[in-house]
C-alpha cells in the first residue's frame, strides 16, 4: 500500500461530496453509488472525530469502527493508530471553520487568520483520512455523505482532493416531518436515537443549508450539479447513471433496475441515517407520508419560511405536495 504522503503525488482524490439539508435521502443515495466499481460510500466523515469515534457510532458493517478491518487499516495507513489522532483538536479546528457561518468569518479581517489557520489543521487531517482510504481500499471515487456546504468548499482548498458537488434537495415538508420522527440508533453502548426538532427550526435550517449552497455553486464550487430527491426516487436508473457520468468515471450497467428495486451489499459509513444498515433488497420509492402525517399548521409554517426555494425546486407547482 502506499503512503499518503504518495497518494498525493500520484493523483488526486475524487470526492463525491452529497450536500444540502440533513434527511434527503442521502444514505440510501450513497449506498447506490458505493455498490459501484471503484466508489466507496464513508458516510459522514465530519461527524467521523465524534460521533463516530467518541460516542462509538457503529460503522455499516455492524462492527465499532476500532473493529471493523476496514477502518483499522484507515486509520494504521493514515495515522500511524487511533491512539494518535487527537480527536478534541481535530473537532475544535472542524467546529471553527466549516460552520456556515465560517463563510462570513473568513472574509472578517480580525478573524480570517484564525480561520484560515483552523480550515489548515482540519484539512489536513481530512486529506490524510481520505488518502488512506484510497491507499486501502483502492477506490477511484470517495462518497461522503457530510452534506455541509462548508465541507465542500473547505475541500476546495485542497491540493489533493477533487470534491464533485451533488447538490440533493427535497421538499422542505418531507423533511420536517422526518425530523418530527424519533429514529432508533446503534451504538455500541446500546440504541440511542437520533435527534428530533420541530419544523420552524427544521424550515429555517433546510433554507440556510440549501442557499448557501446556491451560493457556493455559483462562486465556489467549479463542478457541481443538482438532484432532486423526488427525480432521484422517480427514475433512480437514470439519476444514479448521471451522477456517475458527472465524476469522469466509465458508466456501466445501472445496479438499480428501471422497477426502483436494488440489492444493496454491506457497507463500511461510519455515522449517518440508521438506514445505512440496511442490505439485501430495497425498494427504491418516495416516502410520502408526510403529505398526510403534517398537519396543516406545521405545512403552511414551512410554506411561509421556504417559499422562494419551493418555486426553485417546483415544489410550488404540484398541489400534491401540500
Amino acid at each position: 500500500m502506499s503512503s499518503p504522503a504518495e497518494s498525493q503525488h500520484n493523483h488526486d482524490i475524487k470526492v463525491l461530496c452529497i450536500t444540502g439539508a440533513a434527511r434527503s435521502g442521502s444514505t440510501i443515495l450513497a449506498n447506490i453509488l458505493g455498490q459501484y466499481p471503484g466508489f466507496f460510500t464513508v458516510g459522514e466523515t465530519h461527524q467521523l472525530w465524534t460521533a463516530g469515534l467518541v460516542d462509538q457510532r457503529l460503522c455499516g458493517c455492524g462492527r465499532k469502527l476500532t473493529e471493523c478491518r476496514v477502518w483499522s487499516a484507515v486509520f494504521e495507513e493514515g495515522f500511524g493508530s487511533l491512539g494518535k489522532v487527537d480527536f478534541a483538536r481535530v473537532q475544535l479546528a472542524r467546529d471553527h471553520c466549516s460552520r456556515t457561518r465560517g463563510l462570513l468569518l473568513s472574509h472578517v479581517p480580525v478573524r480570517k487568520g484564525k480561520w484560515e489557520h483552523d480550515r489548515a489543521e482540519y484539512l489536513r487531517a481530512v486529506e490524510q483520512l481520505y488518502a488512506a482510504i484510497v491507499a486501502c481500499t483502492g477506490c477511484k471515487v470517495i462518497v461522503d455523505t457530510s452534506k455541509l456546504p462548508m465541507y465542500g468548499y473547505l475541500l476546495n482548498a485542497s491540493t489533493l482532493v477533487q470534491p464533485y458537488i451533488v447538490h440533493l434537495v427535497r421538499d422542505p415538508r418531507a423533511t420536517a416531518y422526518s425530523w418530527l420522527r424519533r429514529k432508533p440508533v446503534r451504538t455500541a453502548k446500546g440504541t440511542s436515537h437520533m435527534p428530533s426538532r420541530g419544523v420552524l427550526r427544521s424550515a429555517l435550517e433546510w433554507s440556510v443549508q440549501n442557499a448557501t449552497t446556491e451560493v457556493l455553486k455559483a462562486h465556489a464550487f467549479p463542478r457541481a450539479m443538482t438532484l432532486l430527491y423526488e427525480d432521484f426516487v422517480a427514475e433512480p436508473h437514470e439519476s444514479v447513471k448521471a451522477i456517475v457520468r458527472f465524476t469522469g468515471e466509465p458508466v456501466p450497467d445501472s445496479p438499480v433496475p428501471p422497477s426502483g428495486v436494488f440489492t444493496l451489499g454491506v457497507t463500511h459509513t461510519v455515522v449517518g441515517n440508521p438506514n445505512r444498515f440496511e442490505t439485501g433488497a430495497v425498494s427504491i420509492r418516495e416516502d410520502a407520508e408526510w403529505k398526510s402525517g403534517l398537519n396543516p399548521r406545521d405545512k403552511a409554517v414551512i410554506n411561509a419560511v421556504c417559499w422562494p426555494w419551493l418555486i426553485r425546486y417546483r415544489y410550488a407547482r404540484n398541489k400534491a405536495h401540500g
